[in-house]
């Protein structure tokens, strides 16, 4: 087994974190769950192509790693390397491949499209979506695509085919391409930054998973200093604190062969040794009379912060971090921290007194609300009881419409408050827009639609219509007599 970084023996960690051997737990504590959802959800049920955009480090990998992990019985997902792919023809030979089918070198790229096309029909014959993942899928060039287009397109009785998800820094010029060549229509997905908050949780996290229960080793300045330099991108904020961590535990222990948990004791020893040698002596000692090497030690290293079991966050957002990491862990990967953390939470480690706590503009920039995620899915609603107490709940229109027709759907929220102060932010009234009280997994869950079209094509249109804010939500097209059912009278 490597040599486990300095911090892991330093702050007293089970394992490093940051390493292979801890289940990290980044989709579980940030919106890239929704992500997940997302994508599940779309899918499953509509024919679109489906992009993930972001920049390196934004955690695309890791949404890849979830979606697969997650996993729907009914998908049947395969990846190809673009690296290894310079033609349609190779593209296609992969896939046949991966797909079982025994294809040979010599298959023209038309006989690779049929049997493709003939194995995408019978695994949806079997209730299941033949799906394939593109990663970097903008480095593809775009007439090798093009060789996917009839497996796509599903064959000659036009069903649905090969489902297609493209991850990318920005797909914007692959997406307008294939458009152009006629291929179906595309929903994007954004990765958008963290908030200072969401990388918090997700640094507690971490830290419940190498062993730490206590909080993060971190000051609130220097989180908020990496926070600023990796512009929210969870990559580059993890890197950080890693280097970080381990700069900062290899410079103690240069200082000092005694692991920070001993310090404290020592001092006290040392402190308890004093007292009893003035009350015995009956007299007070010279000053220079009560240092000894370990004291010299003590008081050449940083000074102690006076919260020892949080020494860079306050106890008050400790709690509610450690709390809120807690459920979601539980929730999302079966296991709360007692799996891993240890029966005694070590001591904290030593801080430099300035800027131990967080500064009041951190906390202003902690407790401000995280920006809307993109839209969780869901499927489709039982009839449930209908949002109440705001005008968006049930309006006229969506009761009148015809329940053939279809509607967008722009956000969906546990919350409804989240729904209520999204709708207000873009001048959404109940004249063109609706709340709509569904359930997601027999817990309340809350929609916000807008428009009612005559068909599919009309809602599609009418998405690429919309502004750009609310494009990157993903909005997607659905039935509203499935809304009805749930929006009351």
């Amino acid at each position: 087994m490597p040599e486990q970084p300095s911090y892991v023996t330093y702050y007293g960690l089970k394992n490093d974190p940051f390493g292979g051997l801890v289940e990290h737990p980044f989709v579980a504590v940030s919106d890239r769950q929704q992500v997940v959802d997302t994508l599940l959800h779309l899918l499953s049920y509509t024919e679109d192509i489906v992009f993930v955009a972001g920049p390196a480090g934004s955690g695309k990998t890791a949404v890849l790693e979830q979606l697969i992990r997650q996993l729907h019985e009914n998908l049947d997902l395969v990846m190809v390397d673009v690296a290894s792919i310079s033609s349609d023809k190779e593209l296609l030979w992969d896939l046949a491949t991966q797909f079982h089918l025994h294809p040979d070198r010599s298959h023209s790229t038309q006989r690779l499209q049929l049997m493709l096309q003939a194995h995408c029909q019978s695994l949806q014959d079997q209730g299941k979506v033949p799906t394939l993942v593109v990663d970097d899928i903008d480095e593809l060039p775009v007439d090798v695509l093009a060789g996917l287009s009839p497996v796509l397109h599903g064959g000659l009785d036009n069903t649905a085919g090969l489902r297609l998800v493209g991850l990318a820094s920005d797909p914007g010029e692959i997406r307008r391409e294939l458009s152009a060549l006629g291929f179906a229509s595309a929903q994007m997905i954004e990765l958008a930054p963290l908030t200072l908050p969401e990388c918090v949780n997700l640094l507690q996290a971490y830290f419940l998973r190498g062993g730490l229960d206590t909080g993060i080793p971190l000051d609130g300045n220097t989180l908020k200093r990496l926070h600023r330099q990796s512009q929210g991108r969870p990559g580059p904020f993890l890197d950080g604190v890693r280097d970080t961590l381990l700069v900062e535990s290899q410079r103690r222990r240069r200082r000092s062969v005694v692991p920070w948990p001993h310090m404290v004791a020592g001092a006290a020893i040392i402190a308890v040794l004093a007292l009893a040698a003035l009350y015995q002596g009956g007299s007070d000692p010279e000053p220079q009379e009560l240092v000894d090497p370990a004291a010299e030690m003590e008081m050449d290293s940083d000074p102690e912060p006076a919260d020892e079991t949080q020494p860079g966050i306050d106890q008050a957002l400790a709690e509610d971090t450690a709390e809120t990491v807690r459920q979601r862990l539980e929730e999302a990967m079966g296991g709360g921290p007692e799996d891993s953390a240890p029966e005694q939470a070590p001591e904290s480690a030593p801080q430099d007194t300035e800027g131990a706590a967080i500064p009041p503009e951190l906390l202003a920039d902690l407790e401000e609300s995280a920006p809307e995620p993109t839209p969780e899915p869901e499927p489709e609603p039982e009839p449930a009881p209908a949002a109440s107490g705001h005008p968006l709940a049930s309006p006229d229109w969506l009761r009148a419409a015809d329940s053939g027709h279809f509607t967008i759907q722009l956000l969906g929220a546990r919350e409804q408050d989240n729904i209520i102060n999204f709708a207000q932010q873009h001048d959404l009234t109940p004249d063109n827009a609706a709340l709509v009280r569904t359930e997601l997994d027999g817990s309340p869950w809350y929609v916000l639609v807008t428009g009612s079209y005559p068909d599919r094509d009309a809602a599609r249109a009418a998405i690429e219509a919309l502004p750009s804010d609310l494009q990157g939500l993903a909005p997607w097209p659905r039935t509203l007599g499935a809304l009805q059912g749930a929006s009351g009278p």
